[in-house]
């Protein structure tokens, strides 16, 4: 390998190496002398995953370490860890206090940041949950027992309600769910007749067919991964946000957004709720 050659891919693993999100979550939720305040914040390095039967490459994913080259390796799990640094509910008489854990994750279901067809960037991120599942997330209530109630659901306040009631309205959501299962169980007879030819001692001496199948099995699994987006129902299953991401800059996109105006219904019982969304690019 030449100089010029090395100089190149020793760049590129620099360039996907660098890329980070991080989410902020500050909630105060109540009126009247009651209220429920949450707020936490993560981070996670994410790449493009390159998927050169379908030329996919604008869907991004978590990462984690590097592959053998150097290159950034896809987190399996797909979780961006967070920190909870305040989880508090306030009434007039004795309190409910959080005893449970400080450690939250939200995980990444979809990033989709097509630099050639802007305008249609989007993000789906699951709910906030307890590290390492939800019973971590412990409330300690007067006199009574202990009740994992995390972070009472105070991340809600950014589905967008509306939406929900609509497709629930239409039948769309179910339509959708039904189609969904029909393709999951399409999905899973192709998978399983791929694990049939990648456990073949024929298959597994031609290294180019292994490759062609491992690549057949990625692209079924990224398919199956999300079923519920394809099909229309990511929206009562996720927290979904437009993004508008910029080109030629480190910050490519920073938006805080603002649950009173994605759920203007539910303002009245909205103090404050923000979800802030900030991909940027550091050596």
């Amino acid at each position: 390998m030449g100089a010029s050659e090395s100089n190149l891919i020793s760049n590129l693993q620099q360039l996907l190496n660098g890329f980070r999100i991080q989410i902020e979550m500050n909630v105060k939720l109540g009126k009247n002398g009651s209220y429920t305040l949450t707020h936490l914040k993560g981070e996670g390095k994410i790449a493009p995953e390159f998927n050169y039967n379908n030329d996919t490459c604008y869907r991004w994913v978590v990462v984690e370490g590097t592959d053998p080259m150097g290159f950034p390796k896809k987190k399996v799990s797909q979780r961006i860890e967070c920190d909870l640094l305040t989880n508090e509910i306030v009434v007039p008489g004795p309190r409910p206090v959080y005893i449970g854990t400080r450690k939250y994750y939200t995980i990444l279901r979809e990033l989709k940041m097509d630099y050639c067809h802007p305008g249609l960037d989007s993000i789906f991120l699951s709910g906030f949950i307890a590290e390492p599942d939800p019973s971590a997330g412990k409330w300690q209530v007067p006199m009574g027992p202990t009740a994992a109630w995390q972070i009472n659901s105070t991340d809600n306040v950014f589905r967008d309600i509306k939406n929900m009631e609509e497709l629930a309205k239409s039948g769309k959501a179910r339509q959708g769910a039904d189609k969904m299962k029909m393709e999951a169980e399409k999905l899973k007879t192709q998978m399983k007749n791929i694990e049939q030819q990648l456990n073949d001692p024929q298959n597994q001496l031609n290294v180019a067919k292994m490759k062609k199948l491992f690549d057949e099995m990625n692209d079924l699994s990224t398919k199956q991964k999300n079923l519920a987006i394809t099909y229309g129902v990511g929206s009562s299953l996720y927290i979904d946000f437009p993004l508008q991401i910029k080109n030629n800059t480190t910050t490519l996109h920073n938006i805080r957004y603002d649950a009173k105006e994605i759920n203007p219904s539910e303002a009245a019982a909205i103090v404050y709720a923000y979800y802030t969304i900030k991909i940027i690019y550091k050596q």
